[in-house]
């Protein structure tokens, strides 16, 4: 779906891969996209702003999650 300059993605899904410490990101509709999010910042995958916004999103929901930073506000 469009509206202006933004598009909206439907079926997207974010989960915890506790082994990896990563979040995932899939996203099933128009194309298949699939990608990871971890918080080392010096990592290939590294996204240390995005992590946490996914780890609240994952939080809110009532499913895996990162263990809870104890240095953070969260």
């Amino acid at each position: 779906m469009r509206h202006g300059k933004t598009a909206y993605l439907d079926n997207v899904a974010i989960w915890f891969d506790a082994d990896q410490n990563h979040i995932h990101i899939a996203v099933a509709d128009p194309e298949y996209f699939h990608s990871t999010v971890g918080p080392d910042p010096a990592s290939k995958r590294g996204h240390p702003h995005l992590f946490p916004t996914l780890f609240k999103a994952l939080r809110d929901a009532g499913v895996s999650h990162p263990p809870i930073p104890e240095n953070q506000n969260t």
